[in-house]
């Protein structure tokens, strides 16, 4: 272990052991300083504390989860006047993307299909069913855009 530090709070790969008690003292120092400067906060928001009965904690928390966020988003969410996404309601919107994605690949295969040249009355179909599906897919993603 020679040439690595043998401090418990050193990080691993750290060279240079202290010979004397005032290099031990100014190594501790140094690796304090560089600790603090790691546990700094992100930014410097606010923290709001609530007192509740555990009723009122457990109400909380089981509308949090209902709704899939976090109890700080949650709150956050309600004290702001924002609104608070349900489940189901996520649950739709993901539905609805799915729907659109699968559209999205019909209307894929259907320009594969003409990209083939189909004679007369084929390529007439084949382009209006293209044309309701790419309208169909417009009408879906402002149905999503409304509900969210």
């Amino acid at each position: 272990m020679e040439g690595t530090c043998t401090f418990l709070s050193c990080p691993p790969g750290a060279s240079g052991v202290p010979t004397s008690e005032k290099a031990a003292y100014s190594h501790l120092k140094v690796l304090n300083a560089k600790h603090k400067e790691r546990r700094k906060m992100p930014s410097k928001k606010l923290r709001l504390t609530v007192y509740l009965s555990p009723e009122e904690h457990a109400a909380i928390t089981a509308s949090a989860s209902r709704a899939g966020i976090s109890l700080s988003t949650f709150a956050k969410r309600v004290c702001t006047g924002m609104a608070v996404p349900s489940l189901e309601h996520r649950q739709a919107v993901k539905d609805m993307h799915q729907a659109n994605a699968a559209l999205a690949r019909l209307g894929g295969l259907f320009k594969l299909a003409l990209s083939e040249k189909p004679e007369g009355h084929d390529r007439f179909i084949l382009q209006k069913l293209l044309r309701d599906i790419e309208a169909s897919q417009r009408e879906l993603k402002a149905a999503i855009m409304r509900v969210r």
